[in-house]
């Protein structure tokens, strides 16, 4: 029996932790929060089953557990999954893995010395309609990978109510460019099979102010949008914009264009369980699928989606092969282009991404 510690309360308890469960084999024993209260609230909700943290380090030293799962913002994961890799733990960490690639490289290289499983919940490469198109490219249906649009576009950032927080911060990993265009930076990378070489990238805040939990206003310095025009080692280009204050929000849409034909992946608003499509052009021929995730519509997604990926890290930590997980050093590929990102919107400027 594999035992699992969850770091982090919001995410980690309303995800990880019935995606965890839903696991053969597995049992969470422990769970930690920031000193908030909600760790101690949950176990007593357990009936005890559970040992309650009131810091996401003690737990991740904890000799009790032989997994740690990390779900908290960008500036506290570093800390706990080096704490994690050096007593033994195997680590599952939300994304982006960190505030920046040379950190997440020396976490990857620790994982790697230590023979311990690092992954990344970087979840589209498991959604049901992304799978099906990487694997409809996989199998040469479109040809050579020629370019890539990336349209995702939701209207969240809009609602004049929605409390400052970290996600406001551009210091602390919020934003869409880190929070959201990351995962953009992995599945791209994934479908172009090639390292990037170069980005150009600009970025907006439509949304400037917002009020706190105590009603102050506070400065949003987090972009709402990004648009980021990229070259792969390939030769593969990519046009990726990513919006959370869009007006006419169109949904989550991938397009690959090959030599022979193109896919189309369309995840449309409200992003319920049916309303995915996949559709594949060759010539005049044009076939459509309505791709259903494995759940009821009045499920979670989200826990759909992490616990596939679940899976896979389970079986990687039990010693067999799984090429689709995220690893810690996806992690770092995904954080240079991040950086490569963040400086070219700040000067205007293409960077090169240093073989991200």
């Amino acid at each position: 029996m594999l035992r699992v510690g969850i770091v982090g309360m919001g995410f980690g308890a309303a995800v990880h932790l019935p995606a965890f469960e839903a696991q053969t084999g597995v049992e969470v024993v422990a769970v930690a929060d920031n000193g908030s209260g909600r760790a101690k609230d949950l176990a007593a909700k357990r009936g005890g089953k559970l040992r309650a943290f009131n810091d996401g380090v003690s737990l991740a030293a904890w000799d009790g557990i032989d997994i740690v799962s990390i779900a908290v913002p960008p500036r506290e994961q570093e800390a706990l999954v080096r704490t994690a890799l050096v007593a033994g733990k195997h680590v599952l960490c939300e994304k982006p893995f960190g505030t920046g690639s040379v950190a997440a490289r020396e976490l990857a290289q620790l994982a790697g010395d230590r023979r311990l499983v690092g992954a990344l919940c970087y979840e589209f490469r498991y959604d049901p309609g992304v799978r099906r198109l990487i694997g409809l490219i996989d199998a040469g249906e479109i040809g050579a990978v020629r370019r890539i649009v990336v349209s995702w576009q939701t209207s969240g950032a809009l609602d004049p109510q929605r409390v400052w927080s970290w996600r406001s911060d551009a210091e602390q990993g919020g934003g869409v460019l880190i929070d959201w265009f990351s995962h953009v930076a992995d599945y791209t990378r994934r479908i172009a099979q090639s390292p990037l070489r170069s980005v150009w990238a600009q970025t907006a805040i439509n949304v400037t102010e917002r009020k706190d939990s105590r009603g102050t206003p506070r400065p949003v310095t987090a972009p709402d949008e990004c648009d980021v025009v990229c070259k792969f080692e390939s030769g593969v280009t990519g046009v990726l914009s990513v919006s959370n204050a869009c007006r006419a929000p169109i949904g989550h849409r991938i397009e690959v264009f090959g030599d022979q034909g193109s896919i189309l992946f369309h995840h449309s608003p409200p992003f319920s369980a049916t309303g995915r499509s996949v559709r594949l052009m060759r010539g005049e021929e044009i076939t459509v699928e309505t791709i259903l995730a494995n759940h009821s519509p009045e499920a979670d997604g989200r826990v759909v989606v992490i616990r596939e990926l679940l899976a896979d890290f389970i079986a990687v930590v039990r010693g067999e092969s799984r090429p689709l997980l995220p690893t810690f050093s996806d992690g770092a590929d995904n954080w240079g282009c991040l950086e490569a990102a963040t400086t070219a919107a700040g000067d205007g400027c293409q960077r090169s991404t240093h073989g991200c």
